[in-house]
């Protein structure tokens, strides 16, 4: 923040005009950010606590994202309304306070307590500043200003109807969740099973890291008890979820809004912005925005939605509980019997978070990222407030439930340690604890040996299993490989029998007549995908996530040994439901978990919106992602036509023309369409059984995989880089001078600003 325009801006004006010239001392400004927000310290009661943060982002944005830091002032604790407030408001008035009435007190009182922390003094200090002297022994002048107020809505709305961007609120908790709503509201008007459909699908949806991507409810389609980080979940894997949940061409449409809407979360969440990528963000809000209203207007016309059962049961509680405090015993009973009408729902896209999308881009180029102004650092916050409420007086339990509990702990204990003593090695799908280790390391695998496997022994008892056919041959060519410093080419089969009878298996470590001390050596047994070729489009263009599957077991290659050091990071994998499960790929393997009965899904999906790395990385330049720029140029290439034209260009004139065009079309031979293309999940993974699931080559099992997604050249060692620079320099000379143009802050604004604050035309 303390680089952003506004910051440099308010420097500037304090510098020319200062509020005392006869002043010499160095001004500084004093950038305070605010945060305030109501939280429930239990989860049980009513206990709350509303409180107003103060950040002052003269401090860097790593040291705030931490609340080991302290870096979050705690302002003021606004107190609420007193529970004697309609006593007395009945004494002056002679009637009870109304619904109207308390809301207005509330925002009285939230502007008074407001009006007690900007006193005189403070003020003063706003206008002519304040002489502090810093930890540096110098004194400066100090001029406090107020930069960002992030609240909720119905806060900003006690506050003079603030209108600071907020990405939690305004989208996740917003826009999207009222995109996810409405899609519910139509899969419920459209029958089909849909619903349990989707919910079977989340609760599939594989994990991923620690805590990226959660495990999902079996009742997704329920909503309760959801955060904004729950719905950010739903987003991030959302694509393959929703596949033919509906007809064509209404399937199409609603892929191309669910990747627009999470190309356009990656963007505004990232942490480093260029003009490059605000650029991408700009063209996403206006693709954005039309493919929102092409939906929604398309589904208005084929379907009547209506409300989701919880939606109308929370309306007739509303009723009951309206009916009971007026007391009318006729009126109750209405509202509490069955609804008779149905009440029409429709996607409203008149709201306020629907159209401050368009604002993203002119105030990250004036705040910067939004990941500096986010409620979510003001929730993150909460946490240390919940953990002081606990230290307050409370009533103790019972030593009887004391007692049961120690009972109940000891015997936890107790039946784990005689698991671990049972078990001789790690459960496929347990983990291994890993210690302390260096952060700069590339990768870190537990040292402890306690988990051990004999190799002969272990391949003896699984003789007839496909996935070990060759296992000891190929990994002894594989270390020996390694040990000799060829490079990989994909072959596990390069060196002769004889080759491989000199390496001996001691534990962990690998012995060779050659070598005068032992090497220990990591590596990894995998199982490799290949790509799926049945003509499917995939990428920024097509507006598809990239699609692999497993190498059937008949063909070379299906498993194979890898470097640890050779793996960039792990990728988030989603099943492509639609094709469903099958046996052909492979027989009964331990290569598999027991919990998926030998079975394996056809397809996966590159889940590529998973964090804000992997966006980058398969978007392609990304700030820090230089050694991987010539691997990832394909993924820059893709981009759509809107990305790749300079700001100012009236390129999307066209594009609205085709637009139009492909509409009429679409229009026109819609009703052919959708009684045409409406086959079960069946029919279409037989189709890709008929046109062959996965193809891959003979003789180019890894090398050809490489290169088929431009990753050429990434295992090369350093001493080869050095000779392939001077031929490659000349055809990547353009490339890498735009690239490194968008880097630098100095490129300053577009000319046609006006134009880029818009939502696009809808």
């Amino acid at each position: 923040m303390y680089s952003s325009q506004a910051m440099l801006e308010a420097h500037e004006a304090i510098k020319l005009h200062p509020p005392d010239p006869s002043c010499k001392l160095e001004t500084v400004i004093a950038a305070v950010m605010l945060w305030s927000d109501s939280t429930h310290l239990t989860s049980f009661g009513s206990a709350s606590l509303w409180l107003i943060y103060l950040f002052l982002r003269n401090q860097s944005k790593y040291i705030h994202g931490k609340p080991s830091s302290f870096a979050a002032h705690h302002l003021a604790y606004i107190p609420k309304l007193s529970n004697t407030i309609q006593d007395f408001y009945r004494c002056v008035f002679g009637k009870p306070a109304t619904a109207e009435m308390l809301t207005y007190c509330r925002q009285e009182l939230m502007q008074a307590i407001w009006l007690l922390l900007m006193d005189d003094d403070f003020m003063h200090a706003y206008e002519f500043g304040v002489v502090i002297k810093c930890l540096d022994g110098i004194s400066r002048r100090v001029f406090p200003q107020f930069f960002s107020y992030s609240a909720d809505y119905p806060e900003k709305t006690l506050l003079s109807c603030i209108k600071f961007l907020d990405l939690l609120h305004e989208f996740e908790l917003g826009v999207w969740k009222a995109v996810f709503t409405h899609l519910l509201h139509i899969l419920y008007a459209y029958g089909e099973e849909s619903i349990q459909r989707l919910n079977q699908r989340y609760q599939q949806v594989p994990t991923f890291g620690q805590g990226t991507i959660q495990h999902f409810s079996s009742n997704a389609s329920a909503m309760k008890c959801l955060a904004a980080r729950d719905f950010e979940d739903l987003l991030q894997c959302v694509m393959p979820v929703f596949e033919q949940l509906l007809p064509s061409p209404l399937n199409e449409m609603l892929l191309d809004l669910l990747f627009e809407l999470t190309t356009w979360h990656g963007l505004a969440k990232l942490q480093l912005h260029t003009e490059t990528t605000l650029g991408f963000l700009d063209t996403s809000t206006t693709h954005l925005g039309k493919c929102l209203q092409k939906f929604m207007s398309k589904t208005a016309k084929r379907f009547v939605t209506c409300d989701l059962p919880s939606e109308e049961a929370a309306r007739g509680h509303c009723k009951a509980r309206a009916a009971a405090k007026g007391g009318n015993t006729s009126s109750r009973a209405n509202a509490t019997g069955p609804s008779t009408g149905v009440k029409a729902q429709y996607f409203n896209f008149m709201t306020y978070k629907l159209h401050t999308l368009g604002d993203y881009v002119s105030a990250i180029r004036l705040f910067s990222t939004t990941d500096n102004n986010s409620t979510q650092l003001g929730k993150l916050e909460h946490r240390r407030v919940k953990h002081f409420y606990p230290r307050v007086k409370h009533k103790l339990p019972s030593k009887s439930k004391k007692g049961k509990a120690k009972v109940t702990d000891k015997r936890q204990c107790h039946t784990a340690n005689n698991l671990s003593k049972d078990l001789p090695s790690i459960p496929f799908e347990a983990s291994e604890p890993l210690a302390y280790s260096d952060p700069k390391a590339h990768y870190h695998i537990a040292s402890s040996t306690r988990y051990f496997l004999n190799v002969q022994q272990w391949l003896g008892r699984h003789s007839e299993d496909r996935a070990l056919e060759d296992f000891l041959p190929q990994l002894k060519d594989h270390l020996l490989a390694r040990m000799l410093g060829h490079r990989y080419n994909g072959d596990e089969t390069e060196f002769s029998a004889a080759e491989q009878a000199q390496i001996v298996f001691v534990n962990d470590c690998d012995h060779a007549p050659s070598f005068n001390s032992p090497q220990e050596m990591d590596f990894l047994w995998v199982r490799w995908f290949g790509h799926n070729p049945n003509n499917y489009q995939s990428g920024w263009n097509a507006k598809r996530l990239h699609r692999l599957g497993f190498i059937p077991a008949d063909e070379p290659g299906t498993f194979g040994f890898l470097d640890p050091r050779q793996i960039i990071r792990g990728i988030h994998l989603i099943p492509a439901f639609v094709y469903g499960r099958t046996d052909e790929l492979l027989p009964p393997s331990i290569s598999r978990p027991l919990h998926e009965n030998n079975e394996d899904w056809r397809f996966y999906y590159v889940n590529m919106f998973v964090d804000r790395d992997m966006f980058m990385r398969f978007r392609g330049g990304g700030v820090g992602h230089k050694s991987t720029r010539s691997a990832t140029q394909i993924f820059r290439n893709d981009h759509d036509p809107l990305d790749c034209v300079a700001p100012g260009d009236n390129a999307d004139s066209e594009e609205d023309e085709e637009a139009s065009d492909s509409e009429e079309d679409e229009e026109a031979s819609e009703g052919d369409e959708e009684g045409a293309a409406e086959g079960d999940e069946e029919g279409a993974a037989e189709g890709a059984i008929d046109e062959g699931i996965i193809d891959q080559d003979e003789d180019e099992v890894g090398e050809s995989e490489m290169e088929e997604f431009g990753y050429g050249g990434l295992d090369q060692e350093e001493d080869d880089t050095d000779s392939d620079e001077d031929d490659s320099s000349s055809d990547n000379e353009d490339n890498d001078s735009d690239l490194d143009n968008d880097l630098g802050p100095e490129d300053g604004e577009d000319e046609n600003e006006e134009e880029l604050e818009g939502y696009g035309e809808l």
